[in-house]
């Protein structure tokens, strides 16, 4: 299967241009997802104009998905939506793949800003594992007494002992949350199972 020297990522809708020489790879450099077409789906279905039973409507009907996202912009149904969470704002932009929080897809110019500098005051920013952001540390979480350390077979104490500190990550982009093991505790863990 031959590609054009310049394609976008379908899954981070990132340019890349492929060095003639060298010729197409596999998979996304940026987001390293496949690159391949076999992934598209089309869907048979029945357009809403559509009173036929058969023939030319059941030709017409078979359309792709990016055709039929118009209908997720339908006013009504937004209005008629009992659930209230965020409202209607926000499920249009999730549907439509925009964030109300980021201008024009990516970081809004103050909220990047800010959580750049948030990042610089860390002295650790994992990688999330879904955009490859870095993350924001939120918080920590402390297990007392609630924590039942296991033992393993081969050492002769738990490996982790109450109190055991947790700290929170947050992406920033995609609001994935992670937790970690603290610093202090993962030395301790290093040093419980290289003595035990």
């Amino acid at each position: 299967m031959e590609r054009e020297a310049n394609q976008i990522c379908p899954w981070c809708q990132t340019e890349i241009v492929w060095d003639p020489e060298i010729g197409a790879e596999d998979e996304c450099p940026h987001c390293l997802n496949q690159l391949g077409g076999y992934r598209s789906l089309t869907f048979t279905m029945k357009n809403k104009d559509d009173k036929t039973a058969g023939g030319a409507g059941e030709a017409a009907g078979r359309t792709s998905i990016d055709n039929d996202v118009d209908d997720w912009d339908d006013e009504e149904e937004f209005e008629n939506d009992e659930s209230g969470d965020e409202g209607p704002g926000f499920d249009d932009a999730i549907r439509s793949g925009r964030s109300p929080l980021f201008a024009d897809g990516g970081f809004d110019d103050v909220y990047g800003e800010k959580v750049e500098q948030c990042i610089d005051t860390q002295e650790e920013a994992p990688e999330c594992i879904s955009c490859r952001e870095l993350m924001l540390l939120a918080g920590h979480r402390e297990f007392g007494a609630d924590f039942k350390p296991h033992t393993p077979a081969i050492l002769d104490k738990p490996f982790l002992t109450v109190p055991v500190r947790l700290d929170l990550y947050v992406c920033p982009n995609c609001f994935r949350t992670e937790t970690m093991l603290s610093e202090e505790d993962r030395i301790h863990m290093i040093k419980a199972i290289k003595e035990g």
